[in-house]
């Protein structure tokens, strides 16, 4: 992976998750005013979730390549495949860890008074 790439998405894991607690905790107050920064956690968390379901299916089809190699031992093929599916799991797990309480936390905040 570029380091590009890697750069732009640990920002928007911790825009996410900043914006998430600022939300938390300004979203109590109910005002009006700050529902911006409940759409604003809202549309992370679903950017969030895109480009996460874009980097695990990625990592997918590049470990099922990845083990369709020719030359490779039986053995090795399994290691590959378990490795990749386990790295894929593993991603998609970090990048549900941090969509599903943004979601959360901005469907409470925008909820009706």
């Amino acid at each position: 992976m570029s380091e590009v790439y890697v750069l732009f998405v640990v920002v928007l894991l911790m825009a996410t998750v900043l914006v998430t607690i600022a939300c938390a905790s300004i979203g109590r107050l109910k005002h009006a005013r700050y529902r911006w920064l409940a759409k604003l956690c809202r549309g992370l968390g679903l950017a969030v979730i895109g480009v996460g379901s874009l980097v695990v299916g990625s990592e997918i089809i590049l470990t099922v390549v990845a083990g369709a190699a020719p030359g490779l031992a039986e053995s090795d093929r399994t290691r590959l495949l378990r490795n990749g599916l386990t790295e894929a799991l593993h991603k998609l797990f970090v990048f549900l860890l941090v969509a599903m309480p943004a979601l959360f936390v901005a469907r409470r905040s925008l909820r009706a008074r």
